[in-house]
Protein backbone atom coordinates (compact mmCIF):
# COMPACT_ATOMS: atom_id res chain seq x y z
CA UNK A 1 0.00 0.00 0.00
CA UNK A 2 3.04 2.18 1.19
CA UNK A 3 4.57 1.63 -2.49
CA UNK A 4 1.67 2.22 -4.42
CA UNK A 5 1.10 5.80 -2.78
CA UNK A 6 4.69 6.73 -2.86
CA UNK A 7 4.40 5.71 -6.60
CA UNK A 8 1.69 7.48 -7.11
CA UNK A 9 2.54 11.15 -5.43
CA UNK A 10 5.51 10.55 -7.83
CA UNK A 11 3.68 10.42 -11.21
CA UNK A 12 1.42 13.41 -9.55
CA UNK A 13 4.61 15.09 -9.08
CA UNK A 14 6.00 13.87 -12.29
CA UNK A 15 3.07 15.30 -14.34
CA UNK A 16 2.71 18.47 -13.57
CA UNK A 17 6.60 19.26 -13.60
CA UNK A 18 5.49 17.92 -17.59
CA UNK A 19 2.87 20.90 -17.39
CA UNK A 20 5.67 23.20 -16.30
CA UNK A 21 7.74 21.80 -19.09
CA UNK A 22 5.29 22.15 -21.80
CA UNK A 23 4.25 26.08 -20.21
CA UNK A 24 8.32 26.98 -20.99
CA UNK A 25 8.11 25.48 -24.51
CA UNK A 26 5.31 27.87 -25.25
CA UNK A 27 6.88 30.17 -23.44
CA UNK A 28 10.12 30.19 -25.46
CA UNK A 29 8.49 29.84 -28.88
CA UNK A 30 6.05 33.00 -28.31
CA UNK A 31 10.21 34.71 -27.32
CA UNK A 32 11.05 33.49 -31.26
CA UNK A 33 7.91 34.51 -32.36
CA UNK A 34 8.40 38.61 -30.66
CA UNK A 35 12.16 38.34 -32.28
CA UNK A 36 11.01 37.98 -35.39
CA UNK A 37 8.62 40.15 -35.27
CA UNK A 38 10.57 42.87 -33.94
CA UNK A 39 13.94 42.04 -36.53
CA UNK A 40 11.08 42.03 -39.61
CA UNK A 41 10.23 45.18 -38.17
CA UNK A 42 6.35 44.52 -38.93
CA UNK A 43 3.36 43.87 -36.92
CA UNK A 44 3.58 46.20 -34.43
CA UNK A 45 0.51 45.98 -32.73
CA UNK A 46 1.22 41.80 -32.24
CA UNK A 47 4.55 42.62 -31.40
CA UNK A 48 3.14 44.92 -28.15
CA UNK A 49 0.67 41.82 -27.38
CA UNK A 50 3.71 39.20 -27.35
CA UNK A 51 6.14 41.60 -25.37
CA UNK A 52 3.41 42.27 -22.71
CA UNK A 53 4.01 38.84 -21.28
CA UNK A 54 6.58 36.51 -22.74
CA UNK A 55 9.39 37.69 -20.45
CA UNK A 56 7.53 37.99 -17.48
CA UNK A 57 6.26 34.49 -18.56
CA UNK A 58 9.59 33.00 -17.99
CA UNK A 59 11.02 34.83 -15.25
CA UNK A 60 7.73 33.60 -13.41
CA UNK A 61 8.41 30.17 -14.29
CA UNK A 62 11.66 30.82 -13.21
CA UNK A 63 10.14 31.96 -9.68
CA UNK A 64 8.00 29.03 -9.39
CA UNK A 65 10.61 26.27 -10.24
CA UNK A 66 13.13 28.29 -8.06
CA UNK A 67 10.60 27.84 -5.05
CA UNK A 68 9.86 23.73 -5.93
CA UNK A 69 12.68 23.60 -5.60
CA UNK A 70 14.18 25.22 -2.62
CA UNK A 71 11.19 23.21 -0.80
CA UNK A 72 12.18 19.71 -2.31
CA UNK A 73 15.45 20.31 -0.91
CA UNK A 74 14.86 21.87 1.79
CA UNK A 75 17.59 24.17 1.24
CA UNK A 76 17.92 25.78 5.28
CA UNK A 77 21.53 24.72 4.84
CA UNK A 78 23.98 27.84 3.88
CA UNK A 79 26.25 24.68 2.09
CA UNK A 80 22.94 23.67 0.04
CA UNK A 81 22.29 26.98 -0.55
CA UNK A 82 25.69 27.59 -2.12
CA UNK A 83 25.44 24.66 -4.37
CA UNK A 84 22.05 25.28 -5.48
CA UNK A 85 24.00 28.84 -6.67
CA UNK A 86 26.37 26.77 -8.20
CA UNK A 87 24.29 24.60 -10.20
CA UNK A 88 22.28 28.03 -11.54
CA UNK A 89 25.41 29.67 -12.30
CA UNK A 90 27.04 26.42 -14.41
CA UNK A 91 23.35 26.63 -16.02
CA UNK A 92 22.69 29.88 -16.80
CA UNK A 93 26.16 31.75 -16.52
CA UNK A 94 28.55 29.55 -18.06
CA UNK A 95 26.52 29.27 -21.81
CA UNK A 96 25.62 33.28 -21.30
CA UNK A 97 29.41 33.63 -21.44
CA UNK A 98 30.16 31.46 -24.21
CA UNK A 99 27.25 32.59 -26.05
CA UNK A 100 28.26 36.12 -25.65
CA UNK A 101 31.67 35.25 -26.76
CA UNK A 102 30.48 34.27 -29.61
CA UNK A 103 27.81 37.36 -30.40
CA UNK A 104 30.97 39.51 -30.43
CA UNK A 105 31.49 39.84 -34.05
CA UNK A 106 27.61 40.19 -34.79
CA UNK A 107 26.64 42.39 -31.85
CA UNK A 108 27.37 45.43 -33.98
CA UNK A 109 25.40 44.34 -36.87
CA UNK A 110 22.62 43.06 -35.09
CA UNK A 111 22.65 47.03 -32.84
CA UNK A 112 22.94 49.22 -36.02
CA UNK A 113 22.50 46.78 -39.28
CA UNK A 114 26.30 47.62 -40.00
CA UNK A 115 29.73 44.94 -40.20
CA UNK A 116 33.26 45.89 -39.11
CA UNK A 117 32.70 46.63 -35.79
CA UNK A 118 35.58 46.48 -33.56
CA UNK A 119 36.45 44.03 -30.95
CA UNK A 120 35.46 46.88 -28.37
CA UNK A 121 31.73 47.68 -30.18
CA UNK A 122 30.81 44.06 -29.92
CA UNK A 123 32.20 43.45 -26.69
CA UNK A 124 29.69 46.28 -25.42
CA UNK A 125 27.10 44.93 -27.29
CA UNK A 126 27.17 41.23 -26.45
CA UNK A 127 27.63 42.29 -22.85
CA UNK A 128 28.01 45.71 -21.54
CA UNK A 129 24.74 47.01 -23.02
CA UNK A 130 23.21 43.98 -22.11
CA UNK A 131 21.10 43.44 -25.47
CA UNK A 132 21.41 40.23 -26.05
CA UNK A 133 21.02 37.06 -23.44
CA UNK A 134 20.54 39.34 -20.52
CA UNK A 135 17.63 36.83 -19.49
CA UNK A 136 20.43 34.47 -18.23
CA UNK A 137 22.42 36.63 -15.81
CA UNK A 138 18.95 38.46 -14.60
CA UNK A 139 17.77 35.17 -13.55
CA UNK A 140 20.94 34.29 -11.74
CA UNK A 141 20.58 37.60 -9.75
CA UNK A 142 17.05 36.73 -9.10
CA UNK A 143 18.21 33.08 -7.39
CA UNK A 144 20.82 34.08 -5.36
CA UNK A 145 18.12 37.32 -4.35
CA UNK A 146 15.55 34.19 -3.47
CA UNK A 147 18.37 32.18 -1.68
CA UNK A 148 19.92 35.27 0.43
CA UNK A 149 16.33 36.00 1.65
CA UNK A 150 14.89 32.72 2.63
CA UNK A 151 18.21 31.76 4.66
CA UNK A 152 18.17 34.97 5.93
CA UNK A 153 14.49 34.16 7.27
CA UNK A 154 15.12 30.75 7.77
CA UNK A 155 11.57 29.96 5.90
CA UNK A 156 10.95 30.72 2.07
CA UNK A 157 7.21 31.65 1.22
CA UNK A 158 6.76 32.56 5.04
CA UNK A 159 5.76 36.44 6.36
CA UNK A 160 9.42 37.36 6.70
CA UNK A 161 10.21 35.98 3.57
CA UNK A 162 7.80 38.88 2.25
CA UNK A 163 9.32 41.10 3.79
CA UNK A 164 12.50 40.17 3.15
CA UNK A 165 11.56 40.18 -0.14
CA UNK A 166 10.30 44.08 -0.21
CA UNK A 167 13.43 45.00 1.67
CA UNK A 168 15.38 43.42 -1.29
CA UNK A 169 13.35 44.99 -3.98
CA UNK A 170 14.02 48.21 -2.50
CA UNK A 171 18.20 47.62 -2.43
CA UNK A 172 17.79 46.68 -6.21
CA UNK A 173 16.30 49.98 -6.57
CA UNK A 174 18.32 51.87 -5.14
CA UNK A 175 21.17 50.11 -6.57
CA UNK A 176 19.76 51.19 -10.40
CA UNK A 177 19.46 54.66 -9.42
CA UNK A 178 23.00 55.11 -7.86
CA UNK A 179 24.18 53.28 -11.19
CA UNK A 180 21.71 53.82 -13.98
CA UNK A 181 23.83 53.11 -16.63
CA UNK A 182 24.41 49.07 -15.40
CA UNK A 183 21.30 47.67 -17.82
CA UNK A 184 21.52 44.64 -15.39
CA UNK A 185 20.49 46.41 -12.18
CA UNK A 186 17.28 47.88 -14.57
CA UNK A 187 16.69 44.65 -15.80
CA UNK A 188 16.44 42.44 -12.60
CA UNK A 189 14.19 45.72 -11.05
CA UNK A 190 11.93 45.09 -14.03
CA UNK A 191 11.56 41.52 -13.60
CA UNK A 192 11.90 41.45 -9.71
CA UNK A 193 8.09 41.34 -9.21
CA UNK A 194 7.32 38.66 -12.03
CA UNK A 195 9.76 36.17 -10.35
CA UNK A 196 8.97 36.69 -6.79
CA UNK A 197 5.08 36.46 -7.45
CA UNK A 198 5.94 33.48 -9.60
CA UNK A 199 7.69 32.03 -6.23
CA UNK A 200 4.59 33.11 -4.34
CA UNK A 201 2.64 31.11 -6.35
CA UNK A 202 4.02 27.80 -5.27
CA UNK A 203 2.29 28.55 -1.76
CA UNK A 204 -0.91 27.94 -3.69
CA UNK A 205 0.51 25.50 -6.33
CA UNK A 206 -2.57 23.10 -6.28
CA UNK A 207 -4.40 26.26 -7.49
CA UNK A 208 -2.04 27.45 -10.02
CA UNK A 209 -1.66 23.34 -11.48
CA UNK A 210 -4.95 22.74 -11.65
CA UNK A 211 -6.81 26.32 -12.22
CA UNK A 212 -10.35 26.65 -12.33
CA UNK A 213 -13.09 27.73 -14.28
CA UNK A 214 -13.65 30.93 -12.59
CA UNK A 215 -9.88 31.35 -12.39
CA UNK A 216 -9.47 30.58 -16.16
CA UNK A 217 -12.02 33.03 -17.00
CA UNK A 218 -10.64 35.65 -15.11
CA UNK A 219 -7.25 35.09 -16.43
CA UNK A 220 -8.53 35.73 -19.81
CA UNK A 221 -10.35 38.44 -19.46
CA UNK A 222 -7.24 39.96 -17.55
CA UNK A 223 -5.19 38.82 -20.37
CA UNK A 224 -6.32 40.00 -23.24
CA UNK A 225 -7.15 43.26 -21.45
CA UNK A 226 -3.46 44.05 -20.62
CA UNK A 227 -2.34 42.50 -23.41
CA UNK A 228 -4.11 45.14 -25.69
CA UNK A 229 -3.53 48.20 -23.18
CA UNK A 230 0.12 47.44 -23.44
CA UNK A 231 0.31 47.40 -27.02
CA UNK A 232 -1.37 50.29 -27.59
CA UNK A 233 0.84 52.51 -24.96
CA UNK A 234 4.82 53.31 -25.23
CA UNK A 235 7.20 49.96 -24.07
CA UNK A 236 9.51 52.38 -22.12
CA UNK A 237 6.11 53.16 -19.66
CA UNK A 238 6.86 52.80 -16.13
CA UNK A 239 3.15 51.25 -16.03
CA UNK A 240 4.11 49.05 -18.93
CA UNK A 241 7.17 47.95 -16.92
CA UNK A 242 6.14 47.81 -13.77
CA UNK A 243 2.06 46.58 -13.75
CA UNK A 244 1.23 45.65 -16.78
CA UNK A 245 3.67 43.16 -17.86
CA UNK A 246 3.76 41.24 -14.58
CA UNK A 247 0.03 40.84 -14.57
CA UNK A 248 0.12 39.62 -17.86
CA UNK A 249 2.64 37.07 -17.37
CA UNK A 250 1.09 35.58 -14.90
CA UNK A 251 -2.38 35.21 -16.66
CA UNK A 252 -0.72 33.90 -19.37
CA UNK A 253 1.04 31.26 -16.76
CA UNK A 254 -2.63 30.59 -15.43
CA UNK A 255 -4.24 30.04 -19.46
CA UNK A 256 -0.44 28.24 -20.45
CA UNK A 257 -1.29 25.76 -17.41
CA UNK A 258 -4.34 24.99 -18.29
CA UNK A 259 -3.96 23.74 -21.80
CA UNK A 260 -0.77 22.05 -20.85
CA UNK A 261 -2.85 19.84 -19.09
CA UNK A 262 -5.05 19.13 -21.45
CA UNK A 263 -1.90 17.61 -23.98
CA UNK A 264 -1.71 13.64 -23.14
CA UNK A 265 0.42 10.78 -24.44
CA UNK A 266 3.03 11.37 -26.77
CA UNK A 267 2.46 15.21 -27.64
CA UNK A 268 2.69 16.65 -24.35
CA UNK A 269 5.86 14.48 -23.70
CA UNK A 270 7.15 16.01 -27.28
CA UNK A 271 6.27 19.29 -26.37
CA UNK A 272 7.49 19.17 -22.84
CA UNK A 273 10.96 18.27 -24.63
CA UNK A 274 11.13 21.34 -26.28
CA UNK A 275 10.63 23.29 -22.86
CA UNK A 276 13.44 21.36 -21.65
CA UNK A 277 15.33 22.76 -24.69
CA UNK A 278 14.30 26.53 -23.57
CA UNK A 279 18.07 27.36 -22.71
CA UNK A 280 19.78 25.78 -26.11
CA UNK A 281 16.83 27.53 -28.04
CA UNK A 282 16.99 30.94 -26.07
CA UNK A 283 20.72 31.33 -27.06
CA UNK A 284 20.69 29.29 -30.48
CA UNK A 285 17.52 32.31 -31.40
CA UNK A 286 19.65 35.19 -31.16
CA UNK A 287 22.05 33.49 -34.20
CA UNK A 288 19.53 32.04 -36.20
CA UNK A 289 16.63 34.88 -36.14
CA UNK A 290 18.59 37.72 -36.83
CA UNK A 291 20.41 35.82 -39.54
CA UNK A 292 17.75 34.35 -41.29
CA UNK A 293 15.16 37.68 -41.16
CA UNK A 294 18.32 39.36 -43.21
CA UNK A 295 18.51 36.52 -45.34
CA UNK A 296 15.14 35.82 -46.45
CA UNK A 297 13.19 39.21 -46.33
CA UNK A 298 10.10 38.13 -45.17
CA UNK A 299 7.20 40.45 -46.33
CA UNK A 300 4.82 39.97 -43.56
CA UNK A 301 3.97 38.91 -39.97
CA UNK A 302 2.81 35.13 -41.78
CA UNK A 303 6.37 35.44 -43.95
CA UNK A 304 8.08 36.09 -40.23
CA UNK A 305 6.33 33.47 -38.09
CA UNK A 306 7.44 30.81 -40.78
CA UNK A 307 11.11 31.78 -40.06
CA UNK A 308 10.67 31.53 -36.53
CA UNK A 309 9.12 28.17 -36.08
CA UNK A 310 11.43 26.87 -38.60
CA UNK A 311 14.55 28.75 -36.38
CA UNK A 312 12.66 26.42 -33.78
CA UNK A 313 12.92 23.41 -35.76
CA UNK A 314 16.39 23.77 -36.48
CA UNK A 315 16.77 24.25 -32.93
CA UNK A 316 15.49 21.51 -31.76
CA UNK A 317 16.85 19.51 -34.04
CA UNK A 318 20.45 20.41 -33.08
CA UNK A 319 19.81 20.09 -29.65
CA UNK A 320 18.95 16.64 -30.22
CA UNK A 321 22.16 16.15 -31.90
CA UNK A 322 23.91 17.23 -29.11
CA UNK A 323 22.07 16.38 -26.56
CA UNK A 324 22.21 12.49 -27.37
CA UNK A 325 24.99 12.50 -29.86
CA UNK A 326 27.95 14.72 -29.07
CA UNK A 327 27.90 15.95 -25.33
CA UNK A 328 25.53 13.80 -23.74
CA UNK A 329 26.86 13.87 -20.35
CA UNK A 330 28.04 17.70 -20.64
CA UNK A 331 24.14 18.22 -21.47
CA UNK A 332 22.73 16.33 -18.70
CA UNK A 333 24.68 17.95 -16.10
CA UNK A 334 23.78 21.55 -17.59
CA UNK A 335 20.16 20.23 -16.93
CA UNK A 336 20.80 19.27 -13.62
Amino acid sequence: MATGLKQSVTRENSNRMQSIDIVRAMAIVFVVLGHALIYAKCGNFLMGCIYSFHMTLLFSLSGFVTAASWERSAAAEPRLALRKIGRSARRLLVPYVICGIMLIPTANYLLTDRMGASFIDGWRGAFLLNRFLWYLPCCFFLICIFVAVALLSRRALGVRWLIGVCVAFVLVVTAYLMVPSVDYTRSVMNYFAAFFAGAWLWSCRDIVLNPGRRLLVASSIAFVTLAVIHASMPAISIVAKGVIKPLAGISALFLLIALANKMKGIVASSVAYVGRTTLFLYCFDFFATPTAIQYFHPAGILSSFAIAFGVIAVGIFLNFVWEYFIFPELVSQFQK
